[in-house]
C-alpha cells in the first residue's frame, strides 16, 4: 500500500463454475457506524452477495506466507485451505467477478513468478489450484489485480534497477491467455501500486508515488488508468483523482466500485476533537471529494504506528466491503447503510492479502 496525501492525517482468469449454486450472503447490520456524513434512507434493504466466501493469504512460522485460506464471509470460519509446495511462497491473492475464481501469485528461489488459478466450490472447498502462467520478468512487489473477467492481470514494474537506481514507474498488464504484455511507463521514477479494476475491465485505479528529482511537477496521487489502448505513457493515459505531495500521506487499499463512480479507501484521519482514527471512506471518482465515512475505529497502538486496519476487499456485487483489523478479525461493511459487522479469524494471523 502506498502511504502518501498532504491533505490527510498521518499515514501509512476464468474457469467454468464448479457447481451452479448461488448462495446468498445476507448481511444484517448490527453496528451503526457513527459519523456518517450522508445518512442513508432507513428503508434501505440489507445488501446481498453471491460471494459467500473470501480468500486470505496468511503468514506463518515467521518466514514466508504459508497458507491460502477460504473463509466464510458470515462467520470468518476457515472452510478449506491449501499450503504451497516446498520452495514456493504464496505472495498475494486477487478476486474476479466470479465469486468462485481467484488468482494467486507464488514465487520461488529462481526469481520467476507463478500465476495460479484457484477455484472453489459453492460450499467453500478448494476445487483446484493450477499454474496458468510463469512470468520471468522482474516483479515490483505484493500488489496485483485480476480483471473482472479473469483474462488480464495488472502488475507494478520493479521499483529498483539492478544498479541501485530507481527506474520509471510503470504498470504491466498481462493477458494470461496469450502472455502478451501491455506496458505503461511514467516519465519519471517512482512506484505504482494498490490496483483495482472497474467492472467493465477498462479502467484501473492505482496509487502513484512520484520520486522525481524536483525538475518536474510532483504528480503523486490516486489515479485512474484507461487500459483500452496499446500502452505508452502511464500518466498521459490516466486521470488524477486526488493528488498529494511526494512524501505526504495517501490511502491504504483503495478499491474502485463496479460502476467506476466511487472509490473506497482506508485513511488515517482525526476527529474534530483531535482523536486519531482510521476510517473507511467513500470518494467521488470524478472529483476526489470525500462523500461519506463508512466505518471508523480509534487508533490503537498494536505495533503499527499509523493504521488501526490497512487491508480491504470489495465483493463482486460492489455492495459489501471486508476490512481486516489489527486484532485478529475483520469487519463486513454494508456500503448502502454504512453498517458494519465484526467477524473473527478463528485461526491464523492477520493476512497480508485478501480477495473477495
Amino acid at each position: 500500500m502506498l502511504r502518501g496525501g498532504s491533505t490527510h492525517g498521518p499515514a501509512g482468469w476464468l474457469v467454468p463454475a464448479l457447481v451452479a449454486v448461488v448462495v446468498l450472503l445476507v448481511v444484517g447490520g448490527v453496528v451503526l457506524v457513527p459519523r456518517v456524513t450522508r445518512q442513508p434512507a432507513t428503508t434501505t434493504a440489507p445488501a446481498v452477495s453471491s460471494a459467500r466466501y473470501f480468500v486470505t493469504n496468511m503468514g506463518g512460522g515467521g518466514t514466508g506466507y504459508r497458507e491460502i485460506a477460504v473463509r466464510d464471509a458470515l462467520t470468518g470460519t476457515v472452510t478449506d485451505s491449501v499450503s504451497p509446495p516446498g520452495g514456493i511462497e504464496f505472495d498475494a491473492v486477487a478476486g474476479t467477478a466470479d465469486p468462485r475464481v481467484f488468482y494467486v501469485l507464488a514465487s520461488g528461489s529462481g526469481g520467476g513468478v507463478e500465476v495460479e488459478r484457484l477455484a472453489i466450490s459453492s460450499a467453500g472447498r478448494v476445487g483446484s489450484l493450477n499454474v496458468v502462467r510463469t512470468i520471468s520478468q522482474p516483479w515490483g512487489g505484493g500488489w496485483f489485480a485480476a480483471s473482472p473477467d479473469g483474462n488480464r492481470l495488472a502488475f507494478p514494474t520493479p521499483f529498483a534497477a539492478p544498479n541501485g537506481t530507481m527506474p520509471p514507474a510503470g504498470i504491466a498488464v498481462v493477458d494470461v491467455r496469450t502472455g502478451h504484455v501491455t506496458s505503461y511507463l511514467a516519465d519519471r521514477p517512482g512506484s505504482a501500486r494498490d490496483f483495482s479494476w472497474s467492472a467493465d475491465g477498462r479502467h484501473l485505479a492505482f496509487q502513484f508515488n512520484d520520486e522525481g528529482d524536483g525538475k518536474l511537477a510532483d504528480r503523486s496521487g490516486l489515479w485512474l488508468l484507461d487500459t483500452d489502448g496499446s500502452g505508452g505513457d502511464l500518466l498521459a493515459n490516466a486521470r488524477q483523482v486526488v493528488g498529494w505531495k511526494m512524501g505526504g500521506n495517501g490511502y491504504a487499499s483503495p478499491v474502485l466500485s463496479a460502476d467506476g463512480r466511487k472509490i473506497y479507501a482506508i485513511d488515517a484521519q482525526q476527529r474534530s476533537g483531535g482523536t486519531r482514527v482510521t476510517r473507511v471512506i467513500e470518494l467521488d471518482a470524478a472529483t476526489g471529494r470525500q462523500l461519506r465515512i463508512l466505518f471508523e475505529q480509534p487508533y490503537v497502538n498494536r505495533g503499527n504506528t499509523i493504521w488501526a486496519f490497512d487491508t480491504m476487499a470489495l465483493d463482486p456485487t460492489s455492495r459489501l466491503l471486508m476490512v481486516v483489523d489489527g486484532a485478529g478479525g475483520a469487519h463486513r461493511i454494508d456500503i448502502a447503510t454504512a453498517r458494519a459487522t465484526r467477524i473473527p479469524f478463528p485461526r491464523g494471523t492477520t493476512p497480508n492479502s485478501i480477495a473477495w
